[in-house]
């Protein structure tokens, strides 16, 4: 009996240590203590997220949540473009991965960063350590994971964050056919050359049949973990966190949201010296701007055939996308609510009062500067060797000079003060035309909207529950 109960316990003991080994092979290894996902995002979290309706801070840092596929790159282009700091993955090239205190330091191409890397967990830890939201050396950072990225900010010093959005079939396609050829990435599970020999349908379905619970951005948003289930009530406060926290801007409408992006924090101002707006033009043009498909690098286009909305690919699509098609949807929709509070279309409307003053200055020239001696008062003033004989003047259409004009004894007044022996009835006079109209240079923002052709190198940094 003995014996047969000391077997009994070696095969238990055997069992809980099997079952021990199998979990630690199904879980990864823990995260630092300050860094493990909880399961929802919290109350001190969402403290140092600043509210998108207060005023932006001096104190405030602005953070970008780059979406994998979603033009990320380009506006780290943009940004770098302009001048300023940068947060990214490129702050600890260059030797700079080893540095213990912030710097900011130039790349040999020009752009400026400052010496962390925001796009990784460990990264955004280490950046806390090192005071980055205190320091106030970055203009702008950007990571991928907004609910961790909070732990570097106060509520002195808060976050303010801003996103653009695409529609997640076209991103989780334009990531599709991304992995088959991304021989570069340096992230474990990215690069997926197999991929090129599964149908856009059958992959689908394999997604829908595994743990990921297919709402990438709900997820990061609530910092919850992929294969962890969501739920109606997710979704609620992902829309809420969406709606109060970030300013959002739309892959569709490119060029709208990056201004919409740069007036709210104060990177764009028309009143601004005209070299600076003439480089912002440049940046525009380089980066955001349809102009080479969607203001991608024609070089760095990996084109694929797109999925037709209603086709089997894209139903399946929407199925495993469930909670970031709703998500994105009401997007969509306080994309056009924030114009309104946050003012953007009184800004819109005075852009287009300065384009239909310039434009009459493109068809009305500015006549030239002429001496006051040389005019007679009246509203049209023509130069003086322009001038006709007064004898052959009609009335209001040039002025007539000091030497022609009869003594004032002897005028009498009229409207266009021409000695009245020379007036011409006043039925045959020609109106007066406005030729002072005062010229204006502006930025007038263009509705164009970005392609969904993949930029090779719009994401360098995919993470692994990312794809």
């Amino acid at each position: 009996m003995a014996r047969l109960f000391s077997k009994k316990v070696q095969r238990n003991a055997f069992l809980a240590a099997f079952t021990v080994v199998l979990l630690s092979l199904l879980d990864p290894p823990p995260l630092p203590q300050s860094l493990q996902r909880r399961q929802a995002l919290s109350a001190q979290d969402e403290a140092v997220m600043g509210d998108v309706y207060d005023f932006v801070d001096d104190a405030d840092t602005a953070v970008y949540w780059h979406i994998p596929k979603a033009s990320g790159s380009s506006m780290k282009g943009y940004y770098g473009c302009l001048g300023l700091v940068e947060a990214t993955q490129m702050g600890i090239t260059e030797g700079h991965d080893t540095d213990e205190s912030l710097e900011v330091w130039d790349h040999p191409h020009g752009p400026k960063f400052l010496n962390v890397d925001t796009t990784r967990e460990d990264g955004i830890l280490h950046a806390k350590q090192l005071g980055l939201a205190q320091s106030g050396l970055a203009d702008v950072v950007f990571t991928e994971y907004p609910a961790i990225a909070t732990q570097m900010f106060t509520t002195k010093h808060q976050a303010r964050f801003f996103t653009l959005l695409r529609h997640p079939i076209e991103r989780s396609v334009s990531l599709f056919y991304y992995r088959q050829i991304a021989k570069w990435e340096k992230h474990d599970g990215v690069y997926k050359p197999d991929l090129a020999g599964l149908e856009l349908e059958e992959y689908a379905r394999k997604r829908i049949n595994s743990r990921d619970n297919g709402g990438f951005m709900v997820s990061l948003l609530l910092n919850k973990r992929r294969t962890e289930p969501l739920t109606d009530d997710d979704l609620q406060k992902a829309k809420e966190i969406l709606r109060t926290k970030f300013v959002v801007g739309l892959t569709s409408r490119m060029e709208e949201s990056v201004q919409r992006f740069d007036n709210y924090f104060g990177w764009h101002d028309v009143n601004d010296e005209e070299g600076k707006k003439q480089r912002r033009e440049e940046c525009l043009d380089l980066y955001i701007r349809q102009k080479t498909g969607g203001g991608e690098n024609k070089s760095n286009k990996n084109t694929y055939k797109h999925v037709e909305e209603g086709s089997e690919a894209w139903k399946l699509w929407a199925k495993f996308h469930y909670f970031d098609m709703q998500l994105y949807e009401f997007a969509v929709q306080l994309f056009e609510d924030q114009a309104d509070l946050l003012g953007v279309h009184a800004w819109e409307d005075y852009l287009e009062e300065q384009q239909q003053q310039q434009q009459i200055m493109d068809v009305v020239p500015v006549v030239e500067n002429v001496p006051v001696e040389s005019i007679v008062p009246g509203e049209g003033r023509t130069p003086p060797e322009n001038n006709v004989p007064v004898e052959s003047r009609v009335s209001g259409e040039g002025n007539v000079p000091p030497e022609s004009n009869v003594p004032a004894a002897n005028v009498v007044a009229t409207e266009n003060n021409v000695p009245v022996e020379n007036n011409v009835p006043a039925e045959n006079s020609v109106p007066i035309e406005e030729n002072n109209v005062p010229a204006k240079n502006i930025d007038i923002p263009a509705q164009n909207a970005v392609s969904a052709e993949v930029n090779i190198a719009d994401n360098q940094n995919v993470p692994m529950q990312s794809a």
